[in-house]
C-alpha cells in the first residue's frame, strides 16, 4: 500500500507533466470519486435513491476502478461502520486516530468481513456483484491498457509509460475527507435499517 502512493507521485516529475497527463487525471478523478461517493456509497451502501439498473451498475463500476475493495466488501464494510460507529468493533474507528481510521486498519484482521452476509445480503444475491467483488482488480487491466494507448494517441513523453495508472487520486481524497470529518467533525447518523 504505501510502495503505491510512492510511485504514484512519480507522476508530479516534470519529465512526466503534459496537458494530456492532466486531462487523464481530472477523467479519473471524477470517474471514481462519482463511483465511490455516489456510486458505492449512497447509491448501493445506503439506498439513498433509485436508478436504472444499468447505470447503478455504471457508478459502481466507477467506484470499484478507485481499487478500495469489491463492491460487496465495500457495502458490507461501511454498513458494519455505520451500525458501529466510533465503537470498539468499529474497523475504522477514528477514536484510535487518524492514521488507524485512514489507512493502518486496513492492514490487520477485519472481523465485519465474516459477517457480509449480514451487511451486504442483498449484493450477494447478484451474480453481476459477486464477480465484481472477486474481480474488481482485473478491471485495473483495461483501465492500465486504455491509459496505455491515451499516452501513446497523444504524445505524451514517454508515450504509454506515463505512471498516472500506478495510482488514482481519488482513494486517498475520498478517505482523508471522511477520515478528518471522523477525527473533527459530527458521528455518523444513525441507519435503523441496520439494527
Amino acid at each position: 500500500m504505501v510502495a503505491v502512493h510512492v510511485l504514484a507521485t512519480i507522476a508530479l516529475l516534470p519529465r512526466f507533466w503534459s496537458w494530456q497527463g492532466l486531462i487523464a487525471f481530472v477523467v479519473l478523478y471524477w470517474m471514481t470519486v462519482l463511483g465511490v461517493t455516489l456510486g458505492l456509497h449512497r447509491l448501493v451502501a445506503h439506498r439513498s435513491f433509485e436508478v436504472p439498473g444499468w447505470l447503478e451498475r455504471v457508478l459502481v463500476v466507477m467506484g470499484t476502478l478507485a481499487a478500495q475493495s469489491g463492491p460487496i466488501d465495500w457495502v458490507a464494510l461501511h454498513r458494519h461502520h455505520h451500525r458501529f460507529s466510533d465503537q470498539p468493533n468499529d474497523h475504522h474507528d477514528a477514536g484510535r486516530g487518524l492514521w488507524w481510521s485512514h489507512s493502518e486498519w486496513m492492514l490487520h484482521d477485519i472481523p465485519a468481513l465474516k459477517e457480509k452476509h449480514r451487511y451486504a445480503g442483498d449484493l450477494l444475491k447478484d451474480r453481476f456483484y459477486v464477480w465484481l467483488d472477486r474481480w474488481f482488480l482485473l478491471l485495473q487491466i483495461p483501465l492500465g491498457l486504455g491509459l496505455y494507448w491515451y499516452g501513446e494517441a497523444a504524445g505524451v513523453h514517454g508515450g504509454g509509460r506515463w505512471p498516472g495508472s500506478l495510482g488514482h487520486p481519488s482513494p486517498f481524497s475520498s478517505r482523508v475527507s471522511r477520515d478528518l470529518a471522523g477525527q473533527f467533525g459530527h458521528p455518523c447518523f444513525w441507519l435503523p435499517e441496520l439494527q
